[in-house]
């Protein structure tokens, strides 16, 4: 049994306006769709799940692309915390296995995949499904002399992405952190910082009719040409769900985000904040004449030099605004996320002081001084 996402290509009509229902209705329909095809693979014991160990030391296997040779379809494949270093990207094959690192205290990846700045770390080109899993794994100092300096996934491929950073990859064309190639991978949880790209997407480029559902994923310092957290190239159409943009940077146009050659993304709950353009679209830039975004429940703002360039669907409760302060966002101190303004978004905030950095101005006057560290003082605690 195959399960895959076919969405249907742009057309004329898609920069019409998309209700709040149709937008749920769509994410209903594909979250259903991927649990049906999980449950019916895992219920009807197609695969029996046995476990590879990996580590320097005292496991089943030395090297991660060993025990993924010799593992059998449901495997799992368990990472110790340590630091892999594969010398060729490592390729599942087109298995259905799970790749799972471990987590420390916090509940971030402590299982570290290093390209050292001199290959690709991941790659997925074998019509992998959502049974082939990456999990709990540090992905960083990926090189790439094309695409995909993390990760590439390539035509067909649906894999799953959860819980895991991918950190300082780079490549000389498109996609610093991950290139999606006419594929429909889902990313949850994962972070996707410092990453860069020599054409574009610094975090993420959505090639040719890929169509990934990306939830609760931060994208930060990121930086490209065009889209220095995401660009969507040629009919791509992600699904883009609570996710954040901060601080990502476009050579060009895009900070946050780029829409180009009838693409269209669909943003949802998403905050953008601190982003910029050295041309235009700070916090999302859009290329097309007849495809557009669409971008609901979201807000973008202290983007420099404008929020949104290009036409869009606003389908409601969008905030946009030249100063975070003109939006209504539930915890504007909380700057790494957590839902906790504490010592953590303290010591952020002291980086940024006597600056203009937009992310911790939170009174708009243009500086980070002692009035935006009043509004951090009384919203200290949980948010």
């Amino acid at each position: 049994m195959w399960c895959h996402f076919i969405c249907p290509e742009p057309d004329s009509s898609y920069h019409l306006l998309v209700t709040r229902t149709e937008i749920d209705v769509l994410m209903t329909i594909r979250s259903n769709f991927i649990l049906s095809c999980l449950l019916a693979l895992l219920s009807s014991g197609a695969f029996a799940q046995d476990t590879l160990t990996v580590c320097a030391q005292g496991c089943d296997y030395a090297r991660i692309q060993d025990a993924i040779d010799a593992a059998s379809e449901g495997d799992v494949i368990e990472l110790r915390a340590e630091t892999y270093t594969p010398d060729s990207s490592i390729n599942p094959e087109g298995k259905a296995l799970t790749l799972l690192g471990v987590v420390d205290e916090d509940g971030l990846p402590a299982s570290v995949i290093d390209g050292r700045d001199t290959i690709r770390p991941i790659r997925c080109a074998n019509s992998e499904t959502a049974l082939t899993v990456f999990q709990n794994l540090v992905v960083t100092r990926g090189s790439a002399s094309g695409s995909g300096g993390g990760m590439y996934v390539g035509p067909g491929a649906t894999p799953l992405v959860r819980n895991c950073l991918f950190i300082a990859n780079a490549c000389t064309g498109d996609g610093g952190g991950i290139v999606n190639i006419a594929s429909f991978p889902t990313l949850i949880d994962t972070v996707f910082s410092g990453n860069v790209a020599g054409n574009s997407g610094g975090g993420i480029c959505n090639f040719n009719g890929s169509n990934p559902t990306i939830t609760n994923c931060l994208f930060e310092g990121n930086t490209a040409n065009y889209g220095g957290g995401i660009v969507n190239l040629y009919g791509s159409a992600p699904v883009l769900f609570s996710c954040r943009f901060l601080d990502n940077i476009a050579l060009l146009r895009g900070g946050g985000i780029a829409d180009r050659s009838d693409s269209g993304s669909m943003v949802i709950s998403c905050e953008f904040t601190g982003n910029e353009a050295a041309i235009e679209g700070g916090g999302v830039y859009n290329g097309s004449d007849i495809i557009a975004p669409t971008i609901s429940d979201s807000f973008l703002c202290g983007n420099t030099p404008e929020e949104i360039v290009g036409i869009w669907n606003d389908a409601g409760d969008n905030c946009i605004g030249s100063t975070c302060l003109d939006c209504d966002i539930p915890c504007p101190a909380d700057a790494d996320g957590d839902g906790m303004v504490d010592g953590a978004d303290l010591t952020m905030f002291l980086g940024a002081w006597d600056t203009a950095d937009p992310l911790f101005d939170y009174d708009g006057n243009g500086m980070v001084d002692g009035a935006d560290l009043l509004v951090i003082l009384g919203a200290w605690g949980d948010c």
